[in-house]
């Protein structure tokens, strides 16, 4: 029978790099930050700029929190999978990593659904 420990070591690694990006980087983030930096004079060159980067931003982060949701949806997987390890340590690992890996899916996917509704 497989320990299944590789599998849980690439996924304890993968959740905690994407638990410090969405914690610091995709969550706090608001668009209406980024609209108020809009300089004092509106002129149409300046709006447009800022309106050209505002989105880029947007559609940036946007993607990376669905890549980090599809990303942990194929990772539940392997966790709800490496539940049937021999090795007690490994079936308590990979209960701690199904809610982080549920938490992955659902934070990026509400902050999106966050922005459509307010902006």
């Amino acid at each position: 029978m497989k320990t299944r420990i590789p599998s849980t070591v690439v996924i304890s690694i993968l959740v905690l790099i994407n638990l410090y990006f969405i914690c610091v980087a995709i969550l706090p983030l608001d668009i209406g930050t980024l609209m108020a930096t809009m300089p004092e004079e509106h002129d149409a060159i300046t709006l447009l700029w800022t309106g050209i980067v505002a989105g880029v931003a947007v559609l940036t982060f946007e993607i990376c929190a669905l890549s980090i949701a599809i990303t942990h949806a194929i990772c539940l997987i392997f966790t709800v999978k490496n539940r049937k390890s021999p090795l007690k340590a490994v079936r308590i690992i990979n209960l701690v990593l199904d809610a982080a890996n549920v938490f992955l899916i659902a934070a990026p996917i509400a902050k999106i659904i966050i922005w459509g509704i307010m902006y």
